[in-house]
Formats: structure tokens, C-alpha cells, sequence
């Protein structure tokens, strides 16, 4: 995996993106021919990021060639705390400069930097005598230089005792002896506090006649002149101070937009192909439709392009296969480039997920919409007009819904299953992973299963379904269910097939939720829609009936192979015919189930077993078998159980739930339709006569109540029920007795 882009400065000229060697050639030079001895202050002005670091470099390498004569030194102030520590240490360095320029070069090798001092107690200028008395032939060492005299102290404890003026004197008189030319340089002063900067430019002006010396500072002048102006009366004074320090105050050059956008594309170039993530052509192009105009805008900086391309190298390996790429690549430019949007969004999922279009309560919607342009606004308050239109159209493409909130007119309804098969942002089952860099407790991963469907195919059942069962053991089939939909026109043949039986292997697990008001929101239900699917896709060219039976056969659940035969078959009937499988086909997967079914439950001859799907079944072995092996099957079977006469009604008699207690409810009023539905598969005359000796004639014969879903029906009052549908069947059509109101009382 590629490692993350450092932000250190560039040493070497074949590295520079953005032609700052040129500018930094052309400051050097002006140094090198300089003739005047009086000193002179050149300030390098630059925003964090933009690569002043790397001019000072570029200058110094300049500097360093062909011209003995300069000493170059750099001063780092992040190393000195106090205004007392900050000035000892510049002269420390100086001293250490000055006196190494002047080494022979043998010595150089050998002392690459000399110490002055550093700890007043160890004094080690004591152990450096004769070094220095051996450097300095006129000035002796160079702690007489400073005052130090034989007694070679401290250097720390005796520039209090030195007068500036004096320093100064024996500094410039050195310089000019050894025709030494000093150019110091100063970086990072913007990153000081406020009392350290100025510090700094006390001791500046203070330093800045010294003869033979140049000063380089580096800094960002907005800053420092408003940390300079907290103290001297604000902004404009600070400017004004500066403007009386600074003599050559250069402004580092922009980077060229288009030199920026070729060096951060680069960058996520390799960072896409290490990681084996380059999208296609199309999901290119739109990266490239939506980074160019929305994002690039506030690319300013070559520091900005490594930030967004280290977050990349950081999210993308763990996101791989997880959610969509340029997404991702556009919510992390995002977080680096409009930080107070990423916030936003990531904060308010509400806001850039729901919607807002609602026929039924256009005024919350319409509050909603004013709210979302409120935090806009908000988040927006530092950008530019240019910057803010151009955040508003990247979210309105990453959340399309948002489109509506600005009457942009949206298809987002139609889209939102694209969206979850494309993992995007803006799809509810995807945008939490954008945020948390993983997944949900239970949660599936995409990548895994993806895995397994790339290999599926290649292995035997008993350890594919072993794979399988890896990869969703304790996660939430709901998800499973969904990403396998979201997936089904992708699947050859034989990896659909598996997938099948692997769902139906583990059916038990996917019971059926009969708190649900909508079953089809059921993983159950799901599960076997989705086989259905498969076999309906491919029911012209594959062997589709050996799989539905070992379906019907093998599931663990017997209502799970019950409720495939049903999305398998649908509604049947002579006027609306389902034609995924044959009337031979349908024929051999009902035998299929009944066989299981009676064989399980070898006392159920009604499909008690599956009483969801009770009716429907009987109802289809009318269809499928006939009436009259129906009807005999139904008669025998009342012959030796009178009590299930009441039982075939109650499998026709509706169950009620509420939303108000989905897990409740209870058996509904046996009406008109639930009559004839069973009028359809057996004879109701033959069923009033077995349940007149189960029930008894006058109690089935009292006028039966309606409950509604007030409370609970009950079985005798269901068989009364059936009753009073049969009367008023056949005195409407004439075929059976002719009662008056006494005959049901």
C-alpha cells in the first residue's frame, strides 16, 4: 500500500511542480551580485502551505554554489522559548556560523557544527580553547569577540554585560576582515505566538544595521500583521511596521491552477491505482465533472493536494468495496476543502437524505427546505459567492434531493434503488459508512460479498454454503436479503442458482415477522421473491424445475418452501395466468411441496401447517389437479374428521392486525368473499352438512355477530357466519332451500 505524502520541504531542484527554482534563482542572484555592506531585510510573504519552506531551500542552494564568500545560516526561533533564550540563541548561532565558515576544511570535516555553549554550568567553551584561539588570528577566540575575554564564561551569562553597540562593532568588523558576507534566514514566523513574533522583529530592528548582513524572513503578512497591530493598534499598524522593517517584501508565487490540478490528480492516480480502485469511464468522468468546477476552486496550495491525498490514501483502503469510490473522493474533498459543509452533512444525515417533496404536509417540507438553506448559509459564511454557488451544485449532486429544496425538480424516487446498488452517499443504507470509515454492528460487508460472489462458482455446495454462512453469520438479514436484490440481474445462472439453495439452507433463520403490516418488507417474503426472480429470468434457458424442487425440498424451513411455491406461482387463475413456469412444471413443484408438507405433518391434510398459505394452496391444487380430486381428497378427509370441517373454514376466515398492535390481532369476520373464495375449491352444501353434526344444527343456525376488529372472532361463531353467507348464496341464486327469517334465529 502506498505510504502517505509527506509535507517536507523540497531539497532538490527535479522535484519542484510549480517553477519555483526560477524564483528562487533570480533572489539569489540579486544576493550574490549585491555590492552595498549596509544591511538589508528581504521578506518572502506566503500563506501556509504555499512552499516558502521550499523557496528558502531552493535560495540556498543557490547561495551555497560558487560563492565562498557568503555564510548562510538558519535561524529556527521554535527552538528558543523567552525573549531573553530567543536572543542568546540568535548570537549563539551567528557565532557558530561565522566561526565555522572560517575553518580550514579539514577541520570543517571534523566539526560540523560548533558549540558554543549551551548549559552554563558544564561552560564547554573551556574544552574548545585552542580550537578557537587556532581560528581567529587577530580577534583571538571568538568569545573575546564577544567579550568573554580569557575567562572564556558562558556565552548565555555574558551578553547582558555586552552592549549591543559593541556586538554589533566587533561583528561587522569581522565580517568586513574575513570579506565574509552573513545572510540569515528566518522561517516560520507565522507560526509563533504573538509575543514571540514580536520578539523576533525586535531583535530585527534591532540587528538591522549591521553591516555585511542580509536578512531572509519568511512568513504570511496577513498574520503577522495582525499579531503585530494586537500590540501597536491594529492591522494597519502592524503593515506600517512591517513596511518600515521590511525593504524587499517578495510575494511567493501562486501555483498555477492547472500546474495544482495536474499535481494533485497525480497524486490520487497513484494512490487509485496501488489500491487497485481506478473507477471506470464513466465514474471517471464524473469525478472529473464534479473535482474540476466545485472542488479545484479552493485548491490554493501544493500542502492542500497532499492533505487531500493523504485522507484519500487513509479512507479508501478501508472503505475498498464498501461504499462508492468518487463518492468517497468527493466527501473527503469535502472535509479538506469546505470543512463547515462536511460538518454539516455529517452532522444532519435528515437534511441531505429525506426529501422534500410531500403532498401530504408541503408546509413541514417547506420548513425543512428553509432550514437547509439557513445552515448553508451558515456554513458558508467565510466563501466567496463563486465558492459558495459552487458547494451548493457539488451537494446537490452528491444528495440529488436536495434539488428539490431549491426547485430543481428531482426523479429521486425512481433512482433511490440505483443509488443503493451504486453504494452512494445519498442512499440511507450507505451514508453512515462515508462518515465512521466501517461498517454497522451486524452489518454486511459489500466487499466480502462480492468476494463470494467472484468464487461462488468455483466451489462445491457443501463449502460454498460453508463460506457463506461466514460471511452472514450475526449480521442482519434484512441487509442480506436487500444487497442480494439490489444485485440479482448481475448473477450468471449457477451463482444465482447457489445463492438460492444457500438461502433456502439457512431459511430457518428468516421466519417470517408477523408483526410486519407489510410483508414484503420481510426478509422471508424477500428471500423467496428474489429466488423467484432468478428463476423467471432464466426460465427459457435453464434447467429451472431441478432447482425449484430442491428448493421446495431441502429449504430448512417448510414455510419458506411453501412461500417460494407462492412467488413462484403468484395469483393463479384462468384469467390471469403466471407463465414462469409451465402448467407441468407448476404441477411437479405443488407435488413436490404437498409431499413434504403431508410427510412432515402427517396428521395436517389442509395445510394447517403453513396457514398463511393455507388457502392459497388448496386453491391451487383445485387449479392444478382438478376439482374433483380436490373435492375428493377434502370429502374423504371429513369422513374421518368431522372437526376439520370447521378448520377449512377458519383457514378462510381472514386475521386482522393493527398498527396499533402489529403483533396481535386475531381472527376476523368470515364474510361474503372469504365465502366464495372457498366455494371455489368445495362444495358448500357438502360442508354445511359435515359441520351441522360437528357443530350441531341449532347452534350454527343462531344469527351470527360482526366484530370488526373490535375483538376477536370465535370458531362457532365463524361456522355461523358460513352459515348465514350460505343462506344468502342460495336464495340469490335459487340452488339450495328457500328459508324465511325463522329458519336462522
Amino acid at each position: 500500500m502506498k505510504t502517505l505524502n509527506s509535507d517536507k520541504a523540497l531539497l532538490n531542484k527535479e522535484d519542484d511542480k510549480f517553477n519555483r527554482y526560477g524564483f528562487a534563482r533570480r533572489i539569489a542572484e540579486t544576493i550574490k551580485r549585491r555590492k552595498e555592506s549596509e544591511c538589508l531585510v528581504i521578506g518572502i510573504y506566503g500563506a501556509w502551505g504555499e512552499g516558502k519552506t521550499t523557496l528558502l531551500n531552493f535560495i540556498g542552494i543557490e547561495l551555497s554554489t560558487e560563492y565562498p564568500d557568503l555564510i548562510v545560516t538558519r535561524f529556527n526561533p521554535w527552538r528558543f522559548s523567552g525573549e531573553e533564550e530567543l536572543i542568546r540563541g540568535f548570537y549563539e548561532e551567528l557565532a557558530n556560523e561565522v566561526v565555522a565558515a572560517d575553518l580550514p576544511d579539514e577541520e570543517k570535516s571534523k566539526n560540523k557544527k560548533i558549540k558554543l555553549s549551551v548549559d552554563k554550568q558544564k561552560e564547554p567553551l573551556k574544552e574548545n580553547k585552542e580550537l578557537y584561539g587556532g581560528v581567529l588570528k587577530n580577534y583571538g577566540k571568538f568569545g573575546e569577540l564577544i567579550g568573554l575575554g580569557d575567562a572564556l564564561e558562558s556565552l548565555g551569562s555574558k551578553i547582558s554585560s555586552v552592549t549591543i553597540e559593541i556586538l554589533k562593532d566587533r561583528l561587522e568588523k569581522f565580517l568586513e576582515e574575513k570579506k565574509k558576507r552573513l545572510v540569515i534566514v528566518i522561517d516560520d514566523i507565522d507560526r509563533l505566538d504573538r509575543d514571540e513574533v514580536n520578539s523576533i522583529f525586535r531583535l530585527v530592528k534591532l540587528n538591522a544595521d549591521f553591516q555585511n548582513t542580509i536578512y531572509i524572513l519568511s512568513f504570511d503578512e496577513g498574520m503577522v500583521s495582525r499579531m503585530i497591530g494586537s500590540r501597536y493598534g491594529g492591522e494597519g499598524a502592524g503593515i506600517n511596521f512591517l513596511e518600515k522593517i521590511i525593504q524587499v517584501p517578495l510575494q511567493i508565487p501562486k501555483a498555477h491552477p492547472e500546474n495544482l490540478r495536474i499535481f494533485s490528480l497525480n497524486l490520487i492516480s497513484e494512490i487509485l491505482d496501488d489500491l487497485e480502485l481506478m473507477p471506470d469511464d464513466g465514474e471517471a468522468r464524473r469525478f472529473g465533472e464534479l473535482f474540476n468546477p466545485y472542488i479545484l476552486k479552493r485548491l490554493n496550495t501544493p500542502r492542500m493536494a497532499i492533505r487531500y491525498a493523504n485522507i484519500l490514501n487513509y479512507s479508501l483502503p478501508i472503505l475498498k468495496g464498501e461504499v462508492n469510490t468518487v463518492d468517497l473522493m468527493l466527501i473527503e474533498g469535502l472535509r479538506i476543502f469546505y470543512p463547515d459543509h462536511y460538518v454539516l452533512v455529517r452532522d444532519n444525515p435528515d437534511l441531505f437524505l429525506k426529501g422534500f417533496r410531500n403532498p401530504y404536509n408541503s408546509g413541514q417540507k417547506a420548513e425543512a427546505a428553509e432550514k437547509l438553506k439557513m445552515c448553508l448559509a451558515d456554513a458558508a459564511d467565510d466563501l466567496s459567492g463563486d465558492e459558495k454557488n459552487a458547494v451548493e451544485k457539488l451537494l446537490c449532486e452528491l444528495f440529488p434531493r436536495l434539488n428539490e429544496a431549491f426547485d430543481h425538480g428531482s426523479n429521486s424516487e425512481r433512482n433511490s434503488v440505483h443509488w443503493i446498488r451504486e453504494r452512494r452517499v445519498c442512499s440511507e443504507s450507505y451514508f453512515h459508512r462515508y462518515f465512521t470509515f466501517g461498517l454497522l454492528r451486524n452489518e454486511l460487508s459489500d466487499k466480502a460479498l462480492d468476494d463470494f460472489i467472484m468464487t461462488v462458482e468455483k466451489l462445491q455446495d457443501e463449502i460454498g454454503f460453508e463460506l457463506f454462512q461466514d460471511i452472514t453469520n450475526d449480521i442482519d438479514l434484512d441487509i442480506l436479503i436487500s444487497s442480494l436484490r439490489y444485485r440479482e440481474n448481475s448473477f450468471a445462472w449457477e451463482v444465482g442458482a447457489r445463492i438460492s439453495k444457500y438461502l433456502s439452507w439457512i431459511s430457518d433463520n428468516l421466519l417470517r415477522d408477523e408483526s410486519r403490516l407489510n410483508f414484503f418488507s420481510s426478509p422471508f417474503e424477500q428471500a423467496a421473491i428474489f429466488i423467484y426472480r432468478l428463476v423467471n429470468r432464466y426460465k427459457q434457458d435453464e434447467p429451472i424445475l431441478s432447482l425449484v424442487n430442491e428448493i421446495i425440498r431441502t429449504a430448512t424451513s417448510h414455510e419458506f418452501a411453501s412461500e417460494f411455491f407462492r412467488a413462484l406461482v403468484g395469483k393463479h387463475s384462468e384469467h390471469t395466468p403466471n407463465e414462469t413456469l409451465s402448467e407441468e412444471q407448476k404441477i411437479s413443484a405443488f407435488l413436490t411441496l404437498r409431499d413434504r408438507l403431508f410427510s412432515e405433518f402427517p396428521d395436517d391434510r389442509l395445510f394447517e401447517s403453513v396457514p398463511n398459505d393455507a388457502s392459497f394452496l388448496l386453491t391451487q391444487w383445485h387449479y392444478l389437479l382438478g376439482s374433483e380430486n380436490l373435492t375428493a381428497h377434502i370429502t374423504d378427509l371429513l369422513k374421518l374428521k368431522v372437526d376439520k370441517s370447521l378448520g377449512l373454514v377458519e383457514i378462510f376466515t381472514p386475521f386482522w392486525r393493527s398498527s396499533e398492535n402489529p403483533k396481535g390481532g386475531g381472527l376476523g369476520d368470515f364474510m361474503q368473499e372469504n365465502y366464495n373464495s372457498l366455494k371455489v375449491i368445495y362444495s358448500p352444501s357438502l360442508l354445511v352438512e359435515q359441520l351441522r353434526n360437528f357443530v350441531g344444527k341449532e347452534k350454527m343456525e343462531v344469527i351470527p355477530e360482526y366484530f370488526g376488529k373490535s375483538r376477536h372472532n370465535t370458531l362457532d361463531n365463524i361456522a355461523k357466519q358460513f352459515y348465514a353467507c350460505y343462506i344468502e348464496d342460495t336464495q340469490s341464486t335459487g340452488d339450495g332451500p328457500q328459508t324465511n327469517s325463522d329458519d336462522v334465529h
